[in-house]
């Protein structure tokens, strides 16, 4: 059957020309546009505080709650188009079913013109991606000038490393903070291979000092994108008792409260209400539940109403789900996750899509363990099997050891461009191809052109990226051969090699010490 949200939400197949997709600036205008016309018809809902008991986002929220249902709950999936009132008024669905006919039918022409209804949760859902898309591209930007460099590099390396749609969900946050060491919940599809729960990191008067004191560190160095860390990775938030007072001196300190994904909600559902609240009156704009089964959906349904969960996405990882998992960490290569493809008839997906659910390209911190590691995303593989890259690690004495640490860590590790001995060679998993202009790089998510086809021949272009696929040569070898060859100036040949670097398709992979989480 259709997947409702998507369809909702525009996510087709992405198009040939995806890389020339408008970028944040021209969506966000796109949306400013469409306000100022729709004669009031529309209202932004990105800003949590104000909007969230109203009218409007009250007929939002029931929307989102109906498609909330469709993508857990098979049953409801299979019963609802037999009868589409006593179904969803069965489960307490406000939202009429009938508006939605086309999409849960999976028309590919749905009616036009659309309800009023499904246009403002098309905006919200817009103005939700426009605010991923600017965590990207602006508040996620370190202003240290060396790891800023880098980090834009990763996210270019990965659109043609991941594909599109993981490049589009990725927000490169600059840190993420355990306050456990490992995880209560165990989820057999876990992307990071999170190990048993051992320790937790409390807020012990002494702890506290150390913890404000590790925040400034990284807010001076950091900047505004301090604020766009969170606490929590091979860990749920909930497993630690004082996972809201580390997080009210976050947004304090950081300027806002961390995003919070939890996989336990139902569980503590009065103590995840109060998050919420708090979450919001402190700067957070989206939160996530991770859905592990039917049963825990259901609780959380009958707890929270459609209006309290309008800025928390439900991640429906359950069974009967139409979600399908990443294959990475404890996921990759396991049966359930084969099976899953299957049902879904998505077996393609499962076997090609290359995995990772990690989102930092900086710093993972560990407070029980006292580890600092340098990260970035990458495909699953033997080497990296949780699905990101391991630079560097170490481990703090103390608050000011933690922020040399740092110093180091991103002098050690952030270029910001070739060096002269440096081996230059393609990304492994880029197919070079040489053309009589150049030559065009393929890799899973891009296809990159160097060399226009209606431009002259060009010799030196095409020999520069046979050498560099040769893999043989370092930088400033090359430089200084095609100086010899072709007459081109070293510091010409440097601008392209630099280009490449820049553009994440020069090999820079480290070697693992170990894939451990």
């Amino acid at each position: 059957m259709a997947d409702l949200g998507r369809r909702l939400a525009h996510t087709a197949p992405l198009p040939a020309d995806y890389h020339s997709k408008p970028n944040w600036e021209q969506t966000e205008a796109d949306l400013k546009a469409i306000l100022k016309s729709s004669d009031g018809e529309l209202e932004s809902l990105i800003n949590p505080l104000s909007p969230r008991t109203s009218a409007y986002a009250s007929e939002v929220s029931h929307l989102k709650r109906f498609i909330e249902r469709w993508r857990a709950d098979s049953s409801f999936r299979k019963a609802l188009p037999l009868q589409p009132a006593e179904i969803s008024a069965s489960h307490g669905l406000l939202t009429d079913p009938e508006i939605l006919r086309p999409y849960w039918e999976g028309k590919e022409s749905p009616s036009d013109p659309e309800p009023l209804a499904i246009k403002r949760y098309r905006f919200f859902t817009r103005e939700k991606l426009l605010h991923r898309e600017k965590l990207r591209c602006v508040e996620c930007a370190p202003s240290d000038s060396r790891h800023r460099v880098w980090r834009e590099r990763q996210i270019r390396r990965t659109m043609g490393h991941l594909g599109a749609r993981s490049h589009d969900g990725i927000v490169h946050a600059p840190f993420a903070i355990e306050l456990c060491d490992g995880c209560s919940v165990g989820c057999w599809f876990c992307g990071v291979s999170a190990k048993k729960k051992g320790g937790d990191h409390l807020y012990t008067p002494n702890n506290a000092v150390e913890w404000r004191e590790i925040l400034q560190a990284l807010r001076e160095r950091l900047g505004p994108a301090a604020g766009t860390g969170f606490l929590y990775w091979a860990s749920d938030p909930l497993d630690n008792p004082d996972y809201e007072l580390f997080a009210a001196d976050f947004a304090r300190i950081c300027g806002r409260f961390p995003q919070t994904t939890t996989s336990i909600a139902h569980r503590h559902c009065e103590r995840v209400r109060s998050l919420l609240r708090l979450s919001m009156e402190m700067g957070c704009t989206i939160n996530r539940f991770s859905i592990l089964s039917l049963s825990a959906f259901n609780t959380i349904m009958e707890y929270f109403t459609p209006e309290e969960l309008l800025y928390c996405e439900l991640v429906c990882q359950n069974n009967e789900a139409t979600l399908m998992q990443s294959s990475a960490g404890r996921a990759r290569g396991n049966q359930r996750l084969k099976a899953k493809a299957a049902q879904l008839e998505d077996s393609a997906a499962w076997s090609e899509t290359p995995g990772t659910i990690a989102c930092v390209s900086g710093f993972l911190v560990n407070m029980v363990t006292r580890s600092i590691r340098l990260i970035t995303p990458c495909p699953a593989s033997p080497l990296w099997p949780n699905g990101y890259w391991i630079l560097d690690e170490r481990t703090f004495s103390s608050a000011t050891h933690f922020a040399e640490l740092l110093d180091e860590m991103v002098e050690d590790n952030c270029r910001g461009h070739l060096r002269h001995d440096d081996l230059v060679r393609f990304r492994a998993d880029i197919r070079h191809e040489s053309t009589p202009q150049g030559f065009i790089l393929h890799s899973y998510g891009s296809v990159k052109t160097y060399g226009r086809p209606q431009s002259p021949p060009s010799e030196f272009l095409r020999e520069l990226g046979e050498t560099i696929a040769a893999g043989k040569s370092s930088a400033g070898k090359i430089a200084l051969d095609f100086e010899d060859r072709h007459g081109r100036p070293p510091e010409e040949t440097f601008i392209l090699l630099n280009r490449l670097f820049n553009n994440g398709d020069i090999h820079e992979e480290p070697v693992p010490a170990t894939c451990a989480v």
